[in-house]
């Protein structure tokens, strides 16, 4: 595998199947700009299904050189609808089904962002039947950023397919930002009481100044960003329990994809979780140890290299948030 990382290519010599049969499954429903980040790094072993009604910011090929790489223009509603009216505003990765709340947003300093500056009617269809037509019997990793209705299109999910899923990424406000969004606290009980665990959170954070305020005293850039940022959105991931694991069919083949996307995004510590528990699904005693040590020696490597080059310190202190998020995006992770 050309170009994979270490930890990919080093485990892949001990597998007695074939990624190529049977790739790891990613759909992300708000596709704008570039796939997430940590995908990157299991890019040639991976189909990559991707959904956003927006084409203003379209996804600008296959970045990372998945296997295979689709993008289409439906917008993901939790019924069919045929065609839903799709709110077009002035940042396109901003846009959404729900109509935003200016009062609400306006508090924030990306207020702007929300600005409904068009409306289309666009094609809707539901993840189920998308996935039936794109011959997706079960999704690994699911990205939902559909600003507003994560928790809907979850719901939407039939139970044979939500129990296939391994990991979810989800991205709600810590405000109600759109008229009937779903709210954090729903999406995250719901995602504990059906077989996940939240394994990683990042805040996305933006100064709490109205853009009235900011026009007024007229600060510029580098002094807003002096000012500090107050949490806006949180980036949740979830991962599937391990006792969900075990109470649903499990294959070999799903416990080495669960081992590989906890390595890609860096839970080191559940991925030696993922390959103990394995032995009991179908990985050999030899194959479960060795990606456990694999595990540690990448946990080794970072260490000796270090967390966080100069040039990223400097560019973490420096950089507005909208910007840094954008550069992760294509860029990726170091180990990609």
């Amino acid at each position: 595998m050309m170009n994979s990382p270490t930890w990919l290519a080093d485990s892949s010599k001990h597998v007695s199947f074939h990624l190529d049969d049977d790739p790891i499954k990613m759909v992300d429903v708000g596709a704008a700009g570039a796939p997430p980040p940590h995908q990157k790094c299991l890019a040639a072993v991976s189909h990559y299904l991707g959904f956003d009604p927006d084409q203003r910011l379209p996804q600008s090929g296959n970045l990372f050189g998945f296997r295979k790489h689709t993008t289409l223009g439906y917008a993901i509603t939790a019924s069919d609808a045929g065609e839903v009216t799709f709110n077009l505003t002035e940042n396109p990765e901003c846009s959404s089904v729900l109509r935003p709340d200016m009062e609400e947003t306006g508090r924030y300093s990306i207020g702007g962002f929300f600005k409904v500056i068009g409306k289309k009617s666009v094609p809707a269809i539901t993840l189920n039947r998308a996935l039936a037509q794109a011959d997706i019997s079960a999704v690994d990793w699911l990205k939902l950023d559909t600003q507003g209705t994560d928790l809907d299109i979850l719901q939407s999910l039939s139970a044979e397919q939500l129990a296939q899923v391994l990991v979810v990424d989800v991205e709600p406000g810590v405000s109600a930002f759109y008229a009937n969004e779903n709210r954090l606290s729903e999406i995250h009980e719901y995602m504990l009481s059906h077989g996940f665990w939240l394994a990683d959170l990042n805040q996305q954070r933006f100064p709490r100044m109205s853009v009235a305020t900011k026009n007024s005293v007229q600060l510029t850039a580098e002094q807003l960003n002096s000012l500090g940022q107050n949490p806006f959105a949180l980036e949740l991931q979830y991962f599937r329990t391990i006792e969900s694991l075990r109470s649903r069919p499990t294959t070999t083949r799903d416990c080495y994809v669960f081992w590989l996307l906890a390595m890609a995004n860096g839970h080191r510590s559940y991925a030696i979780e993922i390959a103990s528990a394995g032995v009991a699904h179908g990985l050999s005693k030899p194959l479960g140890e060795e990606l456990i040590r694999i595990s540690l020696e990448e946990s080794q490597r970072i260490v000796a290299a270090g967390q966080e080059t100069p040039i990223e310190r400097i560019l973490r202190l420096v950089t507005p948030p909208v910007l840094t998020k954008l550069v992760r995006r294509i860029v990726g992770p170091r180990n990609s």
